[in-house]
Parts: structure tokens; sequence; C-alpha cells
């Protein structure tokens, strides 16, 4: 027998559940004479908890092969979001939000399939203990779950029958799902149900094996279930339509002809899980786990985001800091080109600094004192100068000051490319211009506003005397989320940022990965952004596109890669949607510009070419009027700090 030793799943289970489960079999089981226990630690993500499972294992003789968790292999799998081409932004559709909960979790579900058939390693967990009873030279292979249990009761009734139809390669083994303590197991009038889902035996010339593409919770057991044609409820469960391509399974055919059903034998218990609600509720059950796997995934992620690609809250995103230290170094030569570049904001940050009282600062809308604060932050970085730092954090303090909670609100609403300005709060802080106690208030409030104003989320409303407005149903997300315009982009960008900055890299990864489905939905293959009901066209596609390009930027630095996206099953040759966006919008806004985006490579100059487009009267005076909160003091910024 091998029992296959997995993640701790919770809520599904109790923290620590695996390692109880482990130490009750060890400590309780009886040694059977004809049976030899072995063990899979299968890709455990806690290393903590792995290290006291094999302490245990050794303490007790025993003998386990590995399969480990790697977090550069993991890195590689990807979101399954090309199985919704009919609706590829699904999750921000209509028909979603019609669904019920259990609908909706099982479509979410699907789209982790890759991620979740790496960890939790479900399917192919049980065709290696195959594998390895096969090469120790075992007759009989026992593929079970971690959790699972022999009485001596149990076994005699496994060995009985499996003696009884030795012409048969497979066997089933019902099994009966513990609804309390494991003790009951030794109560003397403890009868089993046997309702669960079975266990299986395997001959050593069995031929069948289980599908490595099934995913654990979705069928992974049950398909060799119908395979083998043993009897149960799931012969009713069917699939969602985005699952088409796992209802490919055909009866086996490594039986003796006219053979139906499979012998069964004797039954085993599955230990409890520390839960006994859950294991009375079918659905219940299966929410919890569809949770419990998509926070261990989300855990995950957030590693590969923070040891595979550095990803730092406390670090700026849109400016790459070695970058702009060599800019830094660079600006000491006067004939240098970024010279010029460094007195343009010296020479505009000089007049806020000139002006004092007169600038009526507190009358600022928070678009304008976000850009100076922006200018100025950068300006004293490049400079060493420290009062434009001092003056950029006056700026930003004294609105974070202000008691009106709602007008802050509102005005935060209406600022979504925020990225540039919470990376010059970041170089604040290390300035020391912002103290550790300014800058712990600020990220608290932006926290809030992203809880309770962005997600809506009800289980910030404990905070809402901060913000002042108490919010909707969990999940009930607001407006711009689910428009079919470009405000979906624009609400993407602004919880991208706030939520790197805050520390939220879940929330963070979460919105720049499912960007990919909008992006699909929003560009078409030729680029062209579909067209929004606004009055002017060309200024909000070219705004969507720039918070395009600010989300990708964001993204890039968590491992994130929207700038090369192509969407669903592209030919190599396809130019990536934003590329093919660029190009279009050069096209319709100045034609000098034909054919610009082909020598597109993001370099250092070239990175936000459709914001000099925005932002530079010469290029395009037209679309520059109709820009809102046009302040020019912050479109230098755009061109220092990118990395090549």
């Amino acid at each position: 027998m091998f029992r296959n030793i997995g993640n701790d799943l919770p809520p599904r289970h109790e923290v620590g559940q695996t390692y109880r489960n482990v130490k009750f079999v060890l400590e309780n089981e009886k040694q059977f004479d004809d049976l030899e226990t072995r063990w899979l630690l299968n890709r455990l993500v806690n290393k903590t908890e792995e290290a006291r499972v094999i302490s245990l294992l050794k303490a007790h003789n025993q003998k386990w092969i590995s399969s480990p968790f790697e977090l550069d292999e993991y890195s590689k799998m990807e979101f399954r979001f090309q199985d919704f081409r009919d609706n590829p932004d699904i999750i921000r559709s209509n028909e979603f939000r019609k669904w019920k909960s259990k609908k909706q979790g099982e479509l979410m579900d699907h789209i982790y399939h890759d991620k979740n058939r790496y960890i939790m390693h479900n399917n192919e967990a049980r065709n290696l203990m195959i594998a390895e009873g096969k090469l120790v030279g075992a007759k009989w292979i026992l593929p079970w779950d971690g959790n699972c249990f022999l009485t001596s009761s149990a076994w005699k009734n496994i060995t009985t029958s499996v003696r009884s139809h030795s012409d048969s390669k497979y066997f089933w083994v019902p099994m009966e799902r513990l609804l309390e303590s494991n003790d009951v197991l030794f109560d003397p009038a403890f009868k089993p149900r046997l309702e669960d889902e079975p266990q299986l035996i395997f001959r050593y010339d069995a031929k069948e094996k289980f599908n490595g593409d099934m995913r654990y919770g979705r069928r992974s057991k049950v398909e060799m279930l119908w395979r083998l044609q043993v009897p149960g409820p799931w012969d009713s469960w069917g699939y969602h339509p985005w699952e088409e391509h796992f209802q490919t399974w055909k009866p086996s055919t490594d039986k003796p002809p006219g053979v139906g059903q499979i012998p069964v034998a004797g039954w085993v218990a599955r230990l409890f899980s520390g839960r006994p609600k859950l294991e009375t509720d079918l659905i219940g059950r299966g929410l919890d786990r569809v949770v419990a796997i998509r926070l261990l995934i989300d855990h995950c992620d957030a590693d590969v985001a923070h040891n595979i690609y550095s990803f730092d809250e406390d670090s700026p995103l849109m400016w790459d800091m070695d970058v702009l230290e060599k800019e830094k170094i660079e600006a000491r030569a006067s004939d240098a080109e970024i010279t010029v570049l460094i007195n343009e904001l010296v020479a505009i940050c000089d007049t806020y600094l000139s002006a004092g009282d007169e600038s009526e600062e507190s009358e600022l809308s928070f678009a304008n004192r976000a850009a100076q604060v922006t200018a100025l932050a950068l300006t004293s970085f490049l400079t060493g100068e420290v009062r434009y730092a001092k003056h950029a954090a006056q700026l930003y303090v004294e609105w974070f000051s202000q008691t009106e909670a709602q007008q802050k609100v509102s005005d935060m609403k209406k600022f979504k490319l925020c990225a540039y300005l919470l990376d010059s709060l970041r170089m604040l802080k290390h300035s020391g211009t912002l103290s550790t106690e300014q800058y712990a208030g600020i990220r608290t409030w932006h926290a809030s506003f992203l809880e309770m104003v962005l997600l809506n989320n009800k289980m910030a409303a404990k905070n809402k005397a901060l913000i002042g407005k108490g919010m909707a149903d969990e999940n009930d997300f607001p407006a711009e989320y689910w428009s079919k315009g470009p405000q979906p982009v624009l609400y993407d960008a602004q919880v991208a940022a706030i939520s790197a900055f805050t520390g939220d890299t879940i929330q963070f990864l979460h919105t720049v990965e499912r960007a990919k489905m909008k992006m699909t939905a929003r560009i078409r293959d030729q680029g062209d952004i579909r067209p929004p009901k606004l009055k002017d066209p060309k200024a909000s596609d070219v705004l969507e596109l720039e918070a395009w390009l600010e989300l990708s930027r964001l993204a890039s630095r968590a491992g994130v890669d929207l700038y090369g996206y192509q969407g669903y099953d592209a030919p190599s040759t396809k130019l990536p949607l934003i590329l093919a966006a660029v190009n279009t919008a050069l096209k319709a806004v100045n034609k000098d510009y034909i054919g610009y985006a082909s020598h597109w490579h993001f370099t250092a100059r070239t990175r936000y070419p459709i914001n000099d487009l925005v932002c530079t009267n010469t290029l395009c005076p037209e679309i520059m009027s109709t820009y809102p909160e046009a302040t020019p003091p912050v479109f230098p910024v755009w061109r220092f700090g990118l990395n090549t």
C-alpha cells in the first residue's frame, strides 16, 4: 500500500490535519503480515510541515518516496483562460453574475486547473505509486489517499475478496467518511456506511492509468471509476461546457470479455478532517475545497512574485531604480541627452518652490497635486536636492490630512492612473521626507480605500468610519468593474497599483493575471480597441491604452507578461495585442507615425510612446485638449527609469 501525503487545505481541513492523520495511522493501524505500507510525500509546499512528517516517518521506520514541490517549475504553470473563447471575459459578464456560487466556484476552479494539477499532483501521484509498486515487485498495489485507515476486519474482508477473484486485475474498495473523532473506529458497535468515493486496487499487470490531465477536486478518481464501470452517484455527474476536452474517456478494455463491473473488496475508513459540518454537506464541502485550493495556489503565486521576480511592495514599480541611478550618473555630463530632460523637470519644479503660498496649494485638484508630487520626488532623486522631496511630502500630507474623508475618496476614485504617484510616495519614504508614521498611515488609508471603495468588500465594513461609507455585499464590485467600456481597464490599473502599494500581493496578481481575459475581449486582433460609447472615441481609446501600458508595466514586475500577450492560440508571428493596439492608435491619431510601432522594442525612450502622443501638443493637440486633468509637469517622468 502507498499512501499519498499531500498539503493541508484549510478551510476544507483543519491546519495540521495531514500530520495528525499520519500520526494516527502509524500509532493505531496494525502491521498486517501480508501488507507492506509505504508513503508518497506529494508536492508539500510547507517545508516545516514536510520536515515534521519526515521526522514522524523516520521515528516509525517507514519507507517513503518524494515528489518535491519546486517553485521554479511551478512558476511555469499558467491560468487556463483559453477555454472561454466564446466569452473571453466571462468572470465580468452578466451571465456569470446570474450563476449560483457553486457554478461560479467551479468556473474559477477550472481557471486554476494547471496550477492545481502541479501543486496537488493528484492523478500523477497515483500513477507514480502504481509504477513504484510494480518496480518493487508487488503483486497487488493500493495507490490510496493519505487519510485512509484499515481496521483488522476491513483488511480481512479485502484479502478474502481478492483471493476469491484472483483473475481480476482491479478491485474497488468502498469507503466510510468519518464524521467524528477517529477513535470511533475502535468502538465494537461501529458500522461503516460506505457511501463515499471508493479506493482502488491494481494488480501488477493492470494496464489502466489515471488520467494525468484531471485535477484534484474535479472528477479525478471518478473518471477512472467510470472507465472501470464502478457504480455510484457519480454515474449522473456531468461536465460544464468549458470542460469538453475532459469528456473523452472510454470503458476499459483491460478486463475479460463480458465482464462489466469489477469486484468489490472489503472497505476502508477515511479519517476525520476536523470539519464535521462539511462531512455531511456535499455542496459545502465542494465549495470549501475550491476555496482551499485557490488559497494555496494564491500563496504559491505570491511566493513566485517575491522569491523569483523580487516583487517588493516598498520598491518603485514603474521606475527601475537601477536605471534611475545610472541616469543620475549620466546627468553629470552636461552634454548628455538625459541632462536635457532633467533640466526640464528642474525648471518646472523650481516654479512650484518659488510660487510659495501664492500657489493656493490647498485648492489644487488631486490630479494636479499628484502630478506635482511625482515630478518633485523624481527631481529630488535625480538631483540629490532634498528641498524638492520636502515640498512633495508637504503637498501630499496636506491632502492626506484633510478631515473630509469623503472628498478624498471622491478624488482618488477619479484619479485612475496613480502608479507613478505611489512610486513617488515610496521614494519620499526612502528619502526620509515622509516619516515612518506618516507613510504607515498613508498605506493604511489606501488599504481601506482599496477594500471598501474599489473592491466593495463586506469584510472591511469595520473600517467604514475611516472612509465614511458603507458598502454592498461581498464581491458586489462597483460599476467600473462590470462596465463594457474602457472603465474596467482604468479600474484594474488603479486596483493593481494600490494593492501593490499596500502589500496585498494576492489581489495584485489576481488583477494583472485576469487582465488577460479583459485584454482579449477589448482589443481585436488587428489592434482596434472595441468602440466605447463615448463622444470622443479617439481620446478614450488612447486613455485606455495608456492604462493598459501602466498595467503591463506593473504586471511585469511580478513576472506577468502583458506586453507580449497575444491572446488565445495565437500564431508566433502575430503581434502582441498591446503592440497591435499601439500601432492602430498611432495610425489613427497621426499618420506621420504609421509604421513606428513596427520598430517598437520597448526601449528606454519608447516604452511609453502613447503617453508622449497624448501629452505632447505638437503631436496631437486635439487629444491633449480633451485629456482629463491635463497637467504637463508630470509627463516627462514617463521617460525616466525604464529598463530596456
